[in-house]
């Protein structure tokens, strides 16, 4: 039987047995799906006598209808967040038009019909014809991408050779250059597909992120003075102080991207920030309720894979980590990988072949400083304030400063062919030029804390603007509905040494401190336990009454605790129930 014969019979087959599976793919595709078989078979293990394994069978099989979408949908929502425009279509228009996905440039597919641009952070729809393509500016187009409402899947960009320029441009964050693509279902039969950049960033309060410019990658004499030993690309992280080095660096620095980020939401980090020559740094400031108060800005986060990843636990760089209010999660993501390497025997080593078919997908994480949950069985206010002790340049930096970019952007050594895409990209910066702004963290936001907040019954206070290395001072006071104002009766203060808690800080703290006692009235004795979040080792403080009574015979009661001289008193009318923290011993 000759070659064409097989894959007629296979396509024949497939219409036969497997119509349901395939009910998504054009005709086209399914002579691919055949054509798959047929070529596995005949290049497995360098045979070539057309036998193919039963388990290879099932492999290709459940590679290729995973790939099938909802075929009562007739587009595709395609979400754009790699901070640059994006192009798309499927691959039957892409036929349709002339165009080959190997051989036509990113300027072609911004010029052609085939595709729909796709504005950073916007979304559009296109038809679904098969499996879709997708390119942006200076990279090569990534085809053949699976519509698949249950994974998500990283695809590797390959940067297009510039005639300008023969030498290989690498870059300063450390990161290989990624897509993630993330199904998200938005209906029984459509799902929209929402491409980011591999390294994203989450929080859990409101905040509002920028990110600077630093120097370029091994130039100037500061540059080289952080660089480790015998490396002339790789910034030597152990040094002492490094936080303090890097709140100088910021200072003054261009800002290229700049956005407002609500609780819960994902904002993900410019394609053109990770894939720069330029090192760039993150900073974070918290978004207040009230709008009269500002908080300041949080400690830099350098956006390097060796910083956010510190596989080596890094003193220095966990301690950063902590005053900047970030955890870095990763998960490794399946690769896709196109059919040649998909089916391509695998390695000896397993660890290997496993690096090489997946990658990091990051998230940054932005916590609040302290947590304070209500778990009484009313509502309460809670006043908590810190006394700054130490001196705001209480770390002295004696080593060069960190390289800085211009005041535009541009170092002087920047030569004009330079494939930086961070000069050539105006949609990183939503549509105004932010290199004309600097940083500029001082005399904005009050480095001391004060708050005063209503804490309902179960719920959790996020409070930023808290310096860990400091004490915390809190005060509660049971929360009154009247209709004239009135003054809280304050409990005395509690002083929680933040400072020895092992919050990143201090290596050899606590994860959880003695138990405090908190009188809230005559019969509502409290205790306040602060211990560490299991994942982010973020201070929760818990006010909470162990035990409680309530009296339901109906007559007057008098109940004392062994260990302690108070009594309590209950007038059996009913009403909140008596709280009383137990022993002595839990003081």
């Amino acid at each position: 039987m000759t070659s064409d014969d097989t894959l007629d019979m296979l396509v024949s087959l497939i219409n036969a047995h497997w119509k349901d599976e395939v009910a998504g793919l054009t005709y086209d595709e399914r002579n691919h799906f055949a054509s798959t078989f047929r070529d596995l078979a005949l290049h497995q293990g360098g045979r070539g006598d057309g036998m193919i394994s039963l388990d290879n069978v099932i492999s290709a099989f459940k590679t290729y209808t995973s790939r099938c979408y909802f075929s009562g949908s007739n587009e595709l929502q395609i979400t754009n967040n790699i901070g640059r425009e994006l192009y798309a279509t499927s691959q039957t228009n892409l036929g349709r038009y002339g165009l080959n996905s190997s051989t036509t440039s990113d300027f072609e597919a911004s010029q052609s019909k085939a595709f729909t641009s796709i504005d950073d952070a916007h979304s559009q729809a296109i038809p679904i014809n098969g499996r879709i393509s997708i390119v942006t500016k200076g990279y090569k187009m990534i085809d053949d991408i699976p519509v698949s409402p249950y994974q998500s899947l990283m695809f590797p960009l390959k940067r297009r050779k510039s005639s300008s320029s023969s030498r290989k441009r690498r870059n300063a964050s450390g990161f290989s250059p990624h897509l993630t693509i993330v199904p998200k279902t938005d209906s029984l039969d459509s799902i929209s597909l929402i491409v980011r950049s591999s390294v994203h960033l989450c929080t859990q309060i409101p905040i509002k992120i920028r990110i600077v410019r630093l120097g370029k990658m091994g130039k100037g004499k500061e540059a080289k003075a952080f660089l480790k030993k015998g490396s002339t690309t790789k910034i030597d992280l152990s040094k002492k102080n490094l936080m303090a080095a890097l709140r100088r660096a910021v200072e003054g620095a261009p800002v290229v991207y700049e956005n407002e980020v609500n609780e819960g939401d994902v904002a993900p980090i410019p394609l053109d920030v990770l894939d720069s020559s330029h090192y760039h740094a993150l900073l974070v400031q918290p978004i207040s309720k009230d709008p009269t108060k500002t908080f300041a800005w949080r400690d830099p986060v350098p956006l390097l894979k060796s910083f956010l990843f510190n596989t080596t636990n890094i003193r220095e760089v966990t301690k950063c980590h902590t005053l900047s209010g970030i955890v870095v999660q990763r998960e490794r993501l399946n690769v896709h990988l196109s059919d040649k390497r998909r089916y391509a025997p695998l390695s000896g080593d397993s660890k290997k072949s496993i690096l090489k078919r997946t990658a990091w997908d990051v998230s940054i994480q932005v916590v609040p400083f302290f947590l304070l949950s209500n778990s009484l069985t009313f509502p309460i206010v809670v006043r908590s304030w810190q006394e700054t002790t130490k001196d705001s340049d209480d770390e002295l930096w004696d080593e060069p400063a960190l390289p800085i970019a211009s005041g535009h952007g541009m170092n002087e050594d920047q030569s004009s062919d330079d494939e930086d895409l961070t000069y050539n990209t105006p949609s990183i910066t939503g549509g105004r030029n932010l290199t004309e702004e600097t940083h500029m963290s001082s005399g904005k936001g009050s480095t001391e804390h004060y708050s005063q907040d209503h804490v309902a019954v179960g719920q959790t206070l996020r409070l930023s603007g808290i310096d860990l290395q400091e004490s915390l001072f809190i005060q509660v006071s049971q929360q009154v509905n009247a209709s004239e104002e009135m003054d809280f009766l304050w409990t005395n203060p509690l002083q929680i040494n933040l400072s020895r808690m092992k919050s990143g800080i201090n290596s050899k703290g606590v994860k959880r401190l003695p138990k405090l006692v908190l009188d809230l009235g005559d019969n509502c004795d409290c205790l306040v336990d602060v211990s560490l979040e299991g994942g982010t080792k973020v201070p929760v403080c818990t006010i909470y009454s162990p035990y409680w009574i309530m009296n339901k015979s109906g007559a007057k009661l008098e109940y004392k605790v062994a260990g302690q001289s108070k009594r309590y008193l209950d007038s059996g009318t009913g009403g909140l129930p008596i709280m009383i923290h137990g022993s002595e011993s839990e003081k």
